[in-house]
């Protein structure tokens, strides 16, 4: 998923040393559930963390929770879905039509 700033008057903002960075996206068109859905955004960013443990899809039936790909600084994260409030695993569904925003902390490359 790619984040599109909401608001690029607002978005990256500083905090101490790092930015916040808050946009919104759409799943992708053939989800894998073993690598999940690779999170990064429109502008060349590190993200450190996301700023949500979950985001629900503004249709309701998805949540998208966050993983980190690696532990350090700049090793990515990604998305797992699931249906939700059901909370059953989703693969190999289209999820192009669901949309989420979310917050990231992290740095410009």
């Amino acid at each position: 998923m790619i984040l599109s700033s909401i608001n690029d008057v607002d978005y990256p903002t500083m905090v101490g040393n790092r930015q916040i960075y808050v946009g919104s996206g759409y799943g992708p068109a053939s989800y894998n559930s073993t690598t999940g859905d690779i999170l990064s955004t429109e502008n060349p960013f590190n993200i450190d963390a996301p700023l949500a443990g979950l985001v629900v899809t503004l249709s309701g039936n998805y949540a998208a929770v966050p993983e980190p790909i690696g532990i350090g600084s700049a090793e990515g994260w990604t998305l797992k879905w699931y249906t939700f409030p059901a909370w059953l695993a989703v693969t190999g569904q289209n999820l192009s039509a669901e949309q989420i925003e979310m917050g990231v902390i992290g740095a410009p490359q």
